[in-house]
């Protein structure tokens, strides 16, 4: 290799490692420095490259605003969080007349639906894709009354897939379909697999409390009448479910969410009937061997857990729907919000992603998406 090839390969492998330390707001801007460092910014491995470099970690909130009398969304970079008390009271905020169903984050993309229509959201992209799901050969008394969703990345294609649950009901014989209409959506390709599974029979899914991927592979946790629970587990790869035990010997009086920490599958345990709760936290880092991570509480004024920061420290909601935050290393306790004139409080962990989601809207309806889109423009990004 010549001196000047080789300086040229040191300065630019130097500018990637730079530029992929650097938040999507800044990069956004350097796109249009020159032909070479768009090129770098849009490259699929740069894309991968940021998203496990840079640290810019974001909190997404949504919840129900009095003062606008409507379903709301904010997003805060992690040091207003940790700086301030008050943190919803200077919000700008977007009313929304219904309530919005979200999932997520993969990779920086959040899954949006209500009963009728499903989308795809980057927001620090700015980006939003609303897409037309595949309907299933199914006798017409069959209404659909229940939706879960999963994303995650095909290891092997290094595709990214979305996975589409629905449940539906027979309201005339008051009787619901067996067995369960799945739909997996692949991105890189834009194509819809439709198929129906009975792995979930009539045990009851559970909403996690954020997207649940590890390693290739997407889970859910279901319940049946005897509080008995058990994990379902997607291959995107593959697109088979497996069944996954939970932890050995949890008492039925407990209640299981699924969340994330530190890219493992976790599950808090608790009693909700308690009116001081303890949450045993627990981590799968390999399929099927679970370590419990530790044990918090009691807290006299906690109703649920919210989720875990990336690292490691809790998030909680109490009974008045304030926002939590528990440090486990120091176990202090911190209530940043928000005030009495919010309610239903939803949060969610994510970093800034270059991952695109850009394409044809499917079924565009101005009157169904225009106040989320509106949103996802006003974003400011720190």
């Amino acid at each position: 290799m010549a001196i000047n090839s080789a300086k040229n390969y040191i300065k630019e492998t130097v500018i990637v490692e730079i530029l992929s330390r650097l938040p999507v707001k800044s990069l956004l801007r350097f796109r249009i420095v020159g032909k070479c460092w768009h090129t770098i910014i849009n490259n699929s491995n740069f894309v991968s490259k940021h998203l496990h470099n840079h640290s810019n970690t974001r909190l997404l909130m949504h919840h129900y605003a009095y003062k606008i009398e409507n379903y709301a969304l904010a997003s805060f970079p992690y040091e207003k969080i940790s700086n301030t008390t008050f943190l919803f009271d200077d919000l700008v905020e977007l009313g929304i007349p219904r309530m919005l169903c979200i999932n997520g984050p993969f990779h920086g993309i959040f899954c949006v639906w209500d009963h009728h229509h499903l989308a795809l959201w980057n927001p620090s992209l700015k980006e939003f894709r609303s897409l037309l799901v595949p309907q299933p050969k199914i006798p017409s008394t069959y209404t659909a009354y229940c939706f879960h969703s999963g994303m995650g990345l095909d290891l092997v294609t290094n595709h990214y897939k979305l996975v589409w649950i629905r449940l539906f009901w027979d309201e005339i014989n008051d009787d619901p379909y067996i067995p369960t209409v799945i739909a997996v959506y692949t991105l890189n390709t834009h194509s819809w697999n439709l198929f129906e599974v009975d792995v979930f029979g009539k045990g009851y899914i559970h909403e996690s409390l954020c997207n649940t991927y590890m390693d290739g592979v997407h889970y859910w946790s279901t319940s049946d009448n005897h509080n008995y629970y058990v994990l379902f587990s997607f291959g995107m790869n593959s697109e088979l479910f497996h069944e996954t035990q939970i932890p050995p010997d949890i008492p039925t009086s407990q209640y299981g969410v699924l969340s994330m920490c530190n890219d493992y599958i976790a599950i808090f345990f608790y009693n909700p009937c308690e009116v001081e709760k303890d949450f045993d936290i627990w981590l799968m880092k390999t399929e099927g061997c679970w370590i419990r991570q530790f044990t918090i509480g009691p807290f006299p004024d906690v109703e649920s857990p919210l989720g875990l920061w990336a690292n490691g420290d809790v998030l909680l909601e109490t009974e008045a729907k304030q926002l939590v935050f528990y440090y486990p290393n120091n176990q202090e306790i911190k209530y940043v919000g928000p005030s009495e004139k919010y309610r239903s409080v939803h949060v969610w962990v994510y970093k800034e992603s270059l991952v695109s989601i850009k394409g044809e809207n499917e079924c565009w309806e101005e009157d169904v998406w225009s106040d989320f889109k509106a949103y996802t423009d006003s974003i400011c990004l720190s």
